[in-house]
């Protein structure tokens, strides 16, 4: 017989993280976890839609430094050396944009390890088993204690590799079904881990001998079967049950309504195995597995439980304009399965602020100051991996004079409206104003030039920054955006308060030209507008999709017919 290599994983779970915002801005690449041995090095990306002032990283909710020897920071590009277990953990990144700060999901730096075999997962210390004819049976190998990444476990029959072709278990057992006497020989196996070139040695050795001498025999099993499966909605899932006896046992599966299951477009029925394909929230529940011959019967039951990626579903609008000194609650709802845990974020970091009271997707902000604007993030996190929401809080300082900015006429530029522009620009004459702005604390520093990005066909994002000064102090900013044909420029209508840094402007035509510039309004009363933006063109419909390829991380031979290859793929919301 022609054996060939058979590489079984015991079990892997894919970590996907998903972002849901309801402002424009969000991660389009984030960290994401990695295993590796001690001695390798491994990259940490952060992207966002957005120009960013820049991008800041934390190590197991602390910000750190970069050390030399251990880290190499390149804003949005993190490299760790794995030196310890020290620099393992969780890697998460923050950016910043202006006086606000958005964090991203986290991701695990994991030290890839391999330990002996756990006899306990073994479900028979017998050796030798004398079975007839037409039976199928299972072969289960036990789990290692630990392995990072999860191991592959290999088959083998008198130390050859068993055939591809042999089915394969969810819970990674092999199966043999209507067996025959050459099926007779000593079975072992081992489990292989790549990453630290490793092999262990399974306690598992059985002794089949096959045989047709019909001596009665009730059911029972050889191994017996799991009784908890664990998979994710959308995936497929294999359950064992595979009993043998004499007269080979007959075998009905009941779902979890108590009704037969037959073959279908959702369920495959064979020896020993039942298959529920495409995974639902619904699948999960009871099955039973009904056992029996003439001798005896055995009823089997087993859990399925499926499990969901968390998502918010429901959270806070897309702006939160909140009075200062006021309260206002903010609620998120999240799915998933397990129940998403919720943890909220403001600019960045878990929120530990005495005014803000938290009870699960309930946060309530009283007394509410300043320093509260920005953004306000919900994580909704299970065994599977997290999903955020995020929004932008804006606070409304309390009022310090009586002036309204409608008083304001923003420096050179021509708006639709603008009755005062004579008056305020003869304000401006005269060597004394001039001289009065030179002296120290008293100059205007300007708003810097805007970086825009697209939303939608109808929409952008425009992004500034003030850099750090000691002149006038900002009491608020106005948006100003034209089409670059026209003479006139439109003004928000918003006060943009002193914290904010990024506008979302709305009802723009597409297929037209546009520049946009700040004005900042300062405790003098005056005014002072930033340089104009580059000339944006607004698209018409979705924005250019770019699809990111696999990076193919290494090719080993495994056998003479067997090659063994590792990807990696860096997430992104640019590619499916």
């Amino acid at each position: 017989m022609n054996y060939q290599h058979i590489l079984i994983p015991i079990l892997m779970i894919l970590v996907f993280l998903r972002n849901t915002s309801a402002i424009g801005i969000f991660f389009t690449r984030s960290p994401e976890s990695l295993v590796a041995p001690l001695h390798d090095e491994v990259v940490f990306d952060c992207t966002l839609n957005i120009d960013v002032d820049y991008i800041k990283w934390r190590h197991n909710s602390s910000d750190f430094s970069y050390p030399a020897q251990s880290h190499t920071n390149t804003n949005s590009r993190l490299v760790v050396k794995v030196e310890s277990i020290a620099e393992t953990g969780d890697y998460q990144c923050v950016a910043i944009i202006g006086a606000s700060s958005l964090a991203s999901t986290a991701a695990t730096l994991s030290l890839a390890t391999l330990k002996e075999f756990d006899n306990r997962s073994l479900s028979s210390n017998e050796n030798t088993f004398q079975i007839t004819t037409g039976n199928t049976v299972t072969l289960n190998c036990g789990k290692p204690i630990q392995s990072d990444p999860p191991a592959l476990i290999q088959y083998y029959k008198n130390g050859q590799p068993l055939p591809r072709t042999t089915p394969v278990s969810s819970a990674g057992s092999v199966l043999l079904k209507n067996i025959q006497p050459e099926h007779s020989g000593h079975y072992t196996c081992s489990a292989t881990n790549n990453i630290v070139s490793r092999v262990v040695d399974s306690p598992m050795s059985i002794n089949l001998n096959v045989h047709s001498n019909h001596v009665a025999l009730s059911p029972r099993f050889l191994n017996k079967p799991q009784t908890l499966y664990i998979a994710q909605k959308n995936s497929n899932v294999s359950i064992e049950c595979a009993p043998y006896g004499e007269p080979v046992p007959t075998v009905q599966w009941f779902g979890i309504h108590k009704n037969k299951l037959m073959n279908s477009n959702k369920t495959n029925i064979e020896p020993g195995l039942l298959t529920i394909r495409n995974l639902s929230i619904e699948d999960s529940g009871v099955y039973e597995c009904n056992i029996e011959n003439i001798y005896g019967k055995i009823n089997y039951l087993i859990t399925l439980q499926v499990q969901e990626l968390p998502y918010v579903k429901n959270g806070p609008s897309e702006f939160v304009i909140i009075n200062e000194g006021s309260s206002e609650t903010l609620k998120c709802e999240a799915m998933g399965t397990p129940n998403p845990k919720i943890i909220w974020y403001l600019n960045g970091k878990p929120v530990n602020d005495s005014n803000i009271f938290v009870k699960g997707g309930i946060l309530t902000l009283n007394n509410t100051q300043k320093y509260h604007a920005g953004f306000i993030q919900c994580f909704a996190c299970n065994v599977l991996g997290c999903s955020y929401w995020a929004a932008m809080i804006q606070v409304n300082p309390k009022q310090i004079t009586q002036l309204s900015s409608q008083q304001y006429n923003y420096e050179d530029s021509t708006t639709r409206s603008s009755p005062q522009r004579e008056r305020k620009d003869r304000n401006h004459k005269g060597k004394g104003h001039k001289k009065d702005k030179k002296k120290k604390g008293n100059e205007m520093i300007p708003p810097s030039q805007p970086n825009v990005t697209r939303l939608t066909e109808n929409s952008v994002m425009v992004v500034w920054s003030v850099p750090p000064n000691d002149g006038l102090q900002i009491r608020f900013f106005k948006l100003q955006y034209k089409e670059v044909k026209d003479n006139w420029w439109n003004t928000s209508s918003d006060d943009i308060q002193m914290h904010i840094r990024c506008y979302q402007v709305d009802k723009l035509l597409p297929d037209r030209e546009y520049v946009f510039k700040v004005a900042a309004v300062y405790s003098n009363n005056d005014n002072k507008s930033g340089p104009t933006s580059k000339h944006f063109f607004l698209n018409k419909g979705p924005p250019n999709r770019t699809l990111i390829p696999p990076t193919l991380m290494s090719a080993k031979a495994v056998n003479s017919t067997s090659i063994l290859l590792e990807w990696e793929y860096l997430n992104s919301v640019l590619a499916p």
